[in-house]
């Protein structure tokens, strides 16, 4: 059989095994066009052969979709992720609207999903308030970051908003001009840098998402195939004992053994593909291509004897050189169909009389897949190599940069420092928070922690009990402070004394009358003003010039005792208790 599409329905109830010679991106062509269109779900052992399935997939048919599954990373700050967790469900969402292949780990079907219900539709061009928006991120359980690189974090540099959704494929750079949203973009999260721009987007809540088990969720329709069932099996036992352990360090659920979950999954038609030749129901006539050993004539002869028989041959590179149609190696063979991409290795199909040949083959070397989980480029240049840090777990080290490990199949960044003894600390790069830059003084020289010793977990264990006890002490008496309702000071002690003694000017009884009528002095005051001003003006507009002076002396006679006593007992008294040594006398002696 050249494909899984040519299997017979039987095969498909009682979960076949189909042998396969190939291996690779063989499983990834075996699937074919068909069950790209209803939902299909491909089963691998590990995070590489499913990023490799995918890559090859992408490759082979471009115009079909496939949907990659993550599994939670194996630490403590991920396993119980809210974002990662509706960026699966979100995922598993697509895959059933648009159809395709499903590709997962035995781990990422263990664990379950979140489903998210709220969302806020952002559009180019209208007016937003920052300040709400932030609040409503807040509220819906993102994380604010200094920088965006993993999904539920976000930032906020002054018009410029960068939000990473769990539900999108990247996150989201949002520019505004006052209030109004100008342009959203999507960027890379490792480069920083734009890839698209967006009229529209919606922003999905993390805090109201629901919870939902993997297998709940599968289309009755759906199909499914296992590749190595023996090493899913190992690799799903291994992954539920290392969750057990994280669950004993934090407080998230346990996951279903892998048994309980299979035995749902088995009401699905299936197929168990492998490499083993024994008990094997059927055979994929899919073969690899022979090594070449750097002999690039022994694969022009093979191609011309592939195309003398009737196959069609495609050369899949990544390599510009090979790209080349006027000039490169393949410029004499015009039967050769070159284009740009990526294949985790090259086969041949002798049902479709196909042959596919990839950098592999061509140069020696595969193309490394970029993995989901490394540091941004903007981290590496943060931290010089042989700077001192601080690690809230294991105390002062030195960085030695960034190294890329492979655990597990999958390929990650790891922070490496270097202790006392000359031991090294591999660290995930999502603990770069409880990395801390360490000041160097000079002329002093900072000693480093051991891995081993416990002089730094005892400093922090007092320094953490002494941090309590201060919090169990100020809470208590804010808690007294609000019970209990009394004046501000105590009684008079010696030290208020002393600054009271202290104080340079004179100070007026609280209680007195003169100090709480002061304003209402100076307001009669300003009135007293406005009152003789009006006269004046009154007057000099009125009468004329030669009875002016005497009517004003015979105005100015009739009410000057009204007028003096009201001074007395509005003003100049008040003024005098109140204010003591304010030259009232002075002020005031024209008026009189």
């Amino acid at each position: 059989m050249g494909c899984l599409e040519d299997v017979d329905g039987e095969l498909w109830e009682r979960g076949g095994r189909v042998h396969d010679r190939a291996g690779g991106v063989a499983c990834a062509w075996s699937c074919g066009e068909k069950f790209a269109k209803g939902p299909f779900l491909a089963l691998l052992p590990d995070t590489r052969q499913a990023a490799d399935f995918v890559s090859d997939r992408q490759t082979l048919f471009p115009d079909t979709p496939v949907h990659l599954l993550n599994e939670l990373p194996l630490t403590a700050q991920t396993i119980g992720s809210r974002p990662l967790l509706l960026q699966r469900g979100e995922t598993v969402q697509r895959w059933i609207r648009e159809g395709g292949i499903l590709v997962a780990t035995p781990g990422a079907v263990m664990t379950s999903c979140l489903l998210g219900d709220e969302e806020l539709l952002l559009k180019r061009g209208e007016d937003y308030t920052r300040d709400r928006l932030i609040a409503w991120l807040e509220r819906s359980g993102y994380q604010r970051s200094d920088l965006v690189w993993s999904p539920g974090q976000y930032i906020l540099r002054g018009f410029i908003m960068d939000v990473f959704d769990p539900a999108h494929a990247l996150p989201l750079r949002f520019e505004f001009f006052d209030e109004t949203l100008e342009r959203i973009r999507a960027f890379h999260p490792g480069s920083q840098k734009s890839v698209a721009e967006l009229e529209d987007i919606e922003l999905h809540s993390v805090s109201t998402a629901r919870s939902a088990t993997f297998v709940s969720l599968l289309p009755d329709n759906t199909h499914m195939m296992l590749y190595e069932p023996q090493k899913i099996e190992s690799q799903a036992n291994s992954y539920h004992w290392l969750w057990e352990e994280l669950c004993k360090e934090t407080n998230v659920d346990a996951i279903p053994p892998w048994d309980e979950v299979f035995m749902a999954l088995a009401r699905y038609p299936r197929l168990r593909v492998t490499r083993a030749v024994e008990m094997a129901d059927g055979e994929l006539d899919i073969d690899d291509c022979p090594p070449f050993k750097g002999d690039f004539s022994v694969l022009l002869r093979l191609c011309a004897d592939l195309h003398s028989r009737g196959y069609r041959i495609e050369a899949i590179s990544a390599k510009p050189r090979f790209l080349d149609k006027k000039e490169g190696p393949f410029s004499h063979m015009p039967f050769i169909e070159v284009r740009s991409g990526r294949l985790s290795s090259g086969f041949v199909d002798r049902t479709t009389k196909s042959a596919f040949f990839s950098d592999r083959e061509l140069a020696g070397v595969s193309t490394t897949l970029n993995t989901t989980w490394r540091a941004p480029a903007e981290w590496r240049d943060r931290l010089a190599s042989g700077q001192l840090v601080v690690h809230e777990d294991y105390g002062v080290a030195v960085f030695r940069g960034i190294e890329e490990i492979v655990t597990g199949g999958e390929t990650l960044d790891a922070i490496t420092l270097e202790f006392a003894e000359n031991k090294r600390l591999l660290v995930p790069v999502l603990q770069f928070h409880k990395l801390t830059p360490l000041g160097e003084h000079e002329g002093d020289e900072t000693p480093l922690d051991t891995l081993t010793g416990t002089r730094w977990r005892k400093s922090v264990e007092k320094d953490r009990e002494r941090a309590r006890e201060e919090a169990r002490i100020l809470m208590e008496l804010f808690a007294k402070r609000e019970l209990e309702r009394r004046r501000p000071f105590g009684n008079i002690d010696d030290l208020y004394r002393d600054f009271e003694a202290a104080f340079p000017h004179p100070k007026p009884p609280i209680n007195s009358r003169p100090w709480r009528t002061s304003w209402r002095t100076w307001i009669n005051l300003f009135r007293w003003i406005a009152f003789w001003w009006a006269m004046w003006g009154s007057a000099k507009r009125r009468l004329p010039c030669a009875r002016r002076s005497a009517r004003w002396r015979r105005a100015n006679k009739s009410v000057s005792s009204s007028q003096r006593q009201f001074w007395r007992s509005s003003i100049t008294r008040p003024l005098r208790r109140g204010c003591p040594g304010f030259p009232s006398k002075l002020a005031f002696c024209r008026a009189s």
